[in-house]
């Protein structure tokens, strides 16, 4: 059976409903295997800044904050093809 690889229950929760809850969604599908999401680390306020004074441009406080507390995630998984290998 997958699972989904994450931290604490408040970051589970966060990152379901980040990524639209699909890993529940692939965790029920047969063949479906290694369904994992790996957290990348957030920004630090140094990198936003000189993003937003290399575009010109002044990021709304929410997504900076966003960025402040998660720079994304990688999402994959494994479909078996064959029950045999």
């Amino acid at each position: 059976m997958a699972s989904l690889k994450i931290g604490n229950d408040t970051e589970d929760m966060f990152y379901e409903n980040l990524s639209l809850g699909l890993a529940k969604v692939l965790n029920n599908i047969p063949r479906i295997t290694n369904v994992t999401l790996e957290k990348r680390l957030p920004c630090e306020k140094a990198q936003v800044t000189a993003w937003e004074s290399r575009h010109n441009v002044y990021l709304p406080d929410d997504m900076k904050r966003f960025y402040l507390s998660t720079d994304g995630f990688n999402f994959y998984w494994s479909y078996q093809y064959s029950r045999e290998y």
